[in-house]
Parts: C-alpha cells; structure tokens; sequence
C-alpha cells in the first residue's frame, strides 16, 4: 500500500472515532448515489488546483525579493553612484541594520513624504521603499543615507527621536547643507 494512502487511512480513522458511527453510515448511504459521487469527483479535483495555486503564489512572494534586487542592479548599471547607495541601504535593511520594524519603516517614508507605506509586513513593505528610494535624486540619497550611517554609528538611536533628528538635518531641511552644532540648531531641539 502506498504510505500516502495509508496515512489518509489513518487520518479517516481518526474521524471515525471523533464523529461516531452513525455519521459514516450516513456518508455511506450519500456515497451510493451516483451524483453525489461525480459532485465529491469535482471537489477533490478542485481543491488539488487550489493547493497546486497556493504553492504558486508562495513562489511569486519569494521572487518580489529578487525582483528589488534585479531593479537594484539596474540601476546600478544605469547609475552606478545611486545604485550602489541603494544597494548598501537595502543589504542594510535586509540585515535589520536599519529600520528594525514596520512602524519605523512608516515613519521613515512619512519624514521623507515617500507614499505612504501600505505593506501589512516589514518584509512586504521593503519593496515599495526601495522602489519610491530610487525616484529620489543621487543628492538627497547621499545626505539621508550620511545620516542614517552616522545615527546609526554615533548612537544607534532608532527611536522615534532619533529618526526625527535625522530627517530634520535631512536633504529636505533648510539646514541640510550645513554641519549641524547648536548654533544652527532647529529651535524645536
């Protein structure tokens, strides 16, 4: 006997003993009739598409990784300095150097007025980030990405504050181009 058949053997013993008797008498006497057998046909039919589907769209989420990955190199073909930026940045993300969370990912792309991020996962929202990253110019690329390194070195501040802080003194900031010191501090720190 082949072992799948046999464990689905055991597996409908099993709902003998949970359902009692008296229902597999009833599903026998269903059985025995000729459209119910050819309806039971179509399901199982149906439900193995279903399960080879499933296993499809696992596939499809794999791939949107390497799908940013191949749109890196791209980039990194067509415009080597912001591609390399960005591929640093996403190793970074990958690595959980950066952006730890969801939520931080929210706040990141509300700082730097990116879309709004939809993804219901961090995993499932790198995707759309990069994707807005790479329509930011090479400069503003340089100067968050200087932050975020030295936020990250100085003081692994990835609170709330911290990214703040950094974004403040980020290429959208009036005082972006400026070395930051308490002279030319924003008045809000």
């Amino acid at each position: 006997m082949d072992e799948k058949v046999r464990l689905l053997l055991i597996d409908i013993i099993k709902l003998l003993n949970k359902h009692g008797p008296d229902s597999f008498l009833s599903l026998s006497k269903t059985i025995s009739d000729g459209l119910f057998l050819s309806n039971l046909e179509v399901i199982l039919t149906e439900t193995a598409k279903c399960g080879k589907d499933s296993s499809i769209v696992g596939k499809k989420q794999q791939t949107t990784k390497y799908n940013i990955r191949k749109q890196l190199q791209e980039l990194t073909q067509k415009q080597p300095e912001k591609g390399q930026i960005l591929v640093d940045f996403y190793k970074g993300l990958t690595d959980k150097k950066y952006l730890r969370n969801l939520r931080n990912i929210r706040e990141f792309a509300d700082e730097l007025k990116l879309p709004i991020v939809k993804a219901t996962s961090r995993e499932r929202a790198l995707g759309p980030l990069m994707r807005d990253l790479m329509n930011l110019p090479v400069s503003d690329l340089k100067v968050i990405f200087k932050e975020i390194n030295e936020v990250d070195s100085e003081n692994n501040d990835r609170s709330l504050a911290g990214w703040s802080k950094l974004i403040l003194r980020g290429p959208r900031h009036p005082q972006a181009n400026k070395p930051y010191s308490p002279s030319n501090a924003p008045e809000s720190e």
